[in-house]
């Protein structure tokens, strides 16, 4: 429950702060419109309602995976529509032009380039730029050129701050890659323990007449966090490590003997690697299937070591691209009784605790 409360709490404030930001960006973007327009307006007034090709902004290859080019692209080509100047040509259209230049959208970086697709694509002016990340910022250069004479009618400069841009363009952009994702989650094993049945040893009168172990069902939730790596688009390695930090109760002993008996606790540590196919159920679910093996380790009262082989499934919310909320159920194939032996007791041993096959596990994930 405190990692959904958590959950919940983050993306109120991302939300909040984005809500807030979103007219900034559009504002920014209208003012570039604006400046484009204007000068268009003095320099060329002849023609009511010329024709525009809007281009992909230039970035670097970091940015062009991101997609930002194209997301500012496509963010001011709706501001130049709103303005009414321009008549814009259809994305369909530019990019028909540009193959059988063979170029791609993303790839005009020539200015000879784009007026040769202008032409082709019968418009009259042509709106390019570039985007730089400089700082908490993306600073927007665009400028507006005559098609058929190659002059640069007018220019347009706008800051636009990182994370407000990136939530407004979120339909854009590419914030985390398909492939050579990596993801870091936080989780909350949740397990009720296996019913284990009651162990009772007796000893000749004296310092202790008999023992009796009663273990209980306990219901633990053990902390944990993760590692999420995707080599390829559908597929996907888990790596996890779970502790009960502290001791947990899961029996309670009997004796005749005060000092053998009352509650008695367990520690709990667990290290996880499964891999399998993953896949987009719908915008913002997807869901991952692993297989692989758990190294389980208990102390404390009783002990034991083994290792089991797991099979893992999971689904996730996306509500940003960055940001994943999930739910897994897992099955551990095997499990193993914890003994304990009571000091004083030689070598009679009894039965404390034992871990269940299944179990369920929601996590918080961020992704990069």
């Amino acid at each position: 429950m405190k990692l959904l409360r958590l959950a919940a709490w983050v993306l109120f404030v991302c939300n909040s702060a984005n809500a807030y930001a979103a007219p900034a960006i559009a504002g920014k973007l209208g003012k570039i419109s604006d400046s484009l327009t204007a000068a268009y307006g003095v320099s060329a007034g002849a023609k009511e309602k010329p024709s525009a090709a809007v281009f992909t902004f230039n970035t670097s290859k970091e940015l062009e995976k991101m997609r930002i080019g194209f997301a500012v692209s496509e963010m001011l080509s709706h501001q130049l529509a709103k303005s009414g100047k321009f008549q814009l040509l259809e994305r369909t259209e530019l990019n028909r032009v540009l193959g059988e230049l063979k170029l791609s959208l993303s790839g005009v970086t020539e200015q000879e380039d784009a007026i040769s697709a202008g032409k082709l694509a019968r418009a009259d002016m042509l709106v390019m730029g570039s985007v730089e990340k400089m700082g908490k910022s993306y600073h927007v250069n665009a400028r507006l050129v005559n098609a058929e004479t190659g002059e640069v009618v007018a220019t347009a400069y706008e800051s636009l701050p990182i994370s407000a841009f990136e939530e407004e363009a979120k339909d854009y952009v590419v914030m985390v890659p398909k492939t050579q994702t990596i993801g870091i989650y936080f989780l909350g094993s949740y397990r009720v323990m296996a019913k284990v049945p009651s162990t009772t040893n007796t000893y000749p009168p004296g310092w202790v007449t008999y023992i009796t172990t009663n273990p209980e069902r306990s219901k633990v939730m053990l902390p944990g966090f993760g590692i999420r790596y995707a080599p390829f688009e559908h597929f996907l390695i888990d790596v996890a490590y779970m502790n009960s930090a502290a001791s947990k109760r899961t029996g309670n002993r009997e004796s005749d003997n005060a000092f053998c008996a009352g509650p008695y606790t367990s520690n709990f540590s667990m290290f996880r690697a499964v891999a399998g196919p993953k896949g987009r159920l719908f915008d913002g679910f997807s869901y991952s299937l692993g297989v692989g093996a758990t190294v389980v380790s208990i102390s404390r009262s009783g002990q034991a070591s083994y290792t089991t082989p797991t099979a893992l499934a999971g689904f996730e919310f996306r509500p940003q691209q960055r940001l994943g909320l999930a739910v897994s159920v897992g099955y551990d194939f095997v499990t193993k009784t914890a003994m304990g032996n009571q000091w004083g007791a030689g070598d009679a041993y009894f039965k404390i605790t034992r871990l269940p096959h299944f179990y369920l596990e929601p996590s918080l994930a961020l992704y990069f």
